[in-house]
């Protein structure tokens, strides 16, 4: 006969079927918390980790970074208490979704229900409480309700292994996988600002015409003009919906710019392109794409010749591909330093939504090395930079995609 309750996905080595209980019988001993008073500083030098719902991490039970601590006198003051090392804190008001395994003695805020005693393997508990306060927390998602109460949190009925070594199997799975992603993403924050660090470098400063560091073979001092002065800058129409088709070329908005165009679903006919470009042009092979509508100052190498046409008043597009003094590449490394986002942003207008128009476009400031050849080395650098952060990034995303379909099949 076929097992019921038993996970899709199981560790080799168990077979029998898994128990109905709640979070009240899996924790011998429940605890809430408190915040100390604010007005005694002395409250606040102590070291006893407190934690609030800001520094639980969102996606994994890792266990949280202290950021403030507090003395005895503090707990004995207020409503937060010790809490026991090896506790679920789970976080029951703004944050619900929130949960963190704790290998060290703490003391919490209001926010928290800390389960402590448990009755089971504690890594694998705190997994179980995640998955079933994050269901929670997508039920909650668009109402009034903001929380949950401990009565409703400690009724939860879950299905759970009667095995503690197939819970520490499990919970070792999901340990190693949070570990490897908790790298990755530490490595792709560390290119990301090595990054930053090299265009400084490669860059002069402000009241420089050479960078600190240059590329081999190459010196002479820089030139800094107007846009303008190098290549031309030219808005699109803006095409009514009315004239959107499900396939066809491709119509660009900012936020495709943003994307990558991994979601880029909108679409024209041939004849309407026909008509528009005929007008205004459209990207080629080596242009500059720059978003001038909501979040601004985004650029993207075009580095296709797929014929697309761009959403006038939200990306512009600039014609490197047709100037002798200007690489595109180069143009696209030089829109992500700190002089040009700084121009970006005082020559943008508009309220809470911003616009960057054809005319201050036109005028950003581009200091460049004297030769083309130097500044595809340089446009070469930083392809090969963002080449590495972007694959750190698909990889953090294929590890938290096998995360998201292993939890849904290792548990029932």
């Amino acid at each position: 006969m076929p097992k019921h309750n038993v996970p899709a996905l199981r560790v080799e080595g168990f077979e029998a079927e898994w128990e109905s209980t709640t979070f009240e019988k899996l924790s011998g001993r429940t605890y809430g918390g408190g915040t100390p008073s604010s007005d005694k500083p002395s409250y606040w030098a102590g070291d006893i980790p407190w934690i609030q719902s800001s520094d639980v991490a969102e996606h994994d039970i890792s266990p949280v970074v202290p950021r403030r601590y507090i003395t005895k006198e503090a707990v004995s003051r207020s409503a937060a208490t010790e809490i026991p090392a090896g506790s679920v804190a789970v976080v029951t008001r703004v944050g619900v979704g929130k949960v963190s395994f704790m290998p060290f003695p703490y003391a919490s805020s209001q926010d928290f229900v800390s389960l402590s005693d448990l009755s089971g393997h504690p890594e694998y508990i705190a997994l179980t409480v995640k998955r079933r306060m994050e269901e929670l927390a997508d039920q909650l998602q668009g109402s009034t309700i903001k929380g949950i109460t401990k009565a409703d949190l400690l009724n939860q009925a879950v299905y759970f292994p009667p095995a503690l070594e197939e819970q520490q199997a499990i919970g070792e799975i999901f340990t190693k996988l949070d570990t490897a992603i908790d790298q990755h993403t530490k490595k792709h924050t560390s290119l990301q600002q090595a990054k930053t660090a090299l265009m400084q470098r490669m860059f002069p400063q402000e009241g420089q015409s050479v960078p600190e560091l240059r590329l081999d073979g190459f010196d002479g001092e820089w030139t800094s003009k107007r846009l303008y002065e190098l290549a031309k800058v030219i808005d699109s129409a803006r095409i009514h919906n009315s004239l959107w088709t499900s396939g066809g070329i491709r119509y660009v908005r900012s936020s495709d710019v943003r994307t990558g165009f991994r979601h880029c679903n909108l679409y024209i006919s041939q004849e309407t392109f026909d008509r528009y470009s005929r007008m205004t042009g459209f990207p080629k092979r080596g242009d500059v794409l720059f978003t001038s509508g909501g979040e601004i100052g985004i650029p993207h190498y075009y580095d296709s010749d797929e014929p697309i046409y761009l959403q006038g008043g939200a990306v512009l597009n600039i014609v490197t591909s047709e100037s002798a003094e200007l690489d595109g590449r180069f143009l696209t490394v030089l829109f992500q330093t700190e002089a040009v986002r700084e121009y970006i942003t005082a020559a943008s207008t508009g309220g809470t939504i911003k616009h960057f128009v054809v005319g201050p476009a036109r005028e950003i400031p581009v200091v460049f090395p004297p030769t083309l050849e130097e500044q595809q080395a340089i446009g070469a650098v930083f392809t090969n930079v963002d080449k590495l952060i972007a694959a750190e990034a698909a990889y953090i995303t294929n590890l938290k995609q096998a995360k998201t379909a292993l939890l849904q099949r290792m548990f029932v």
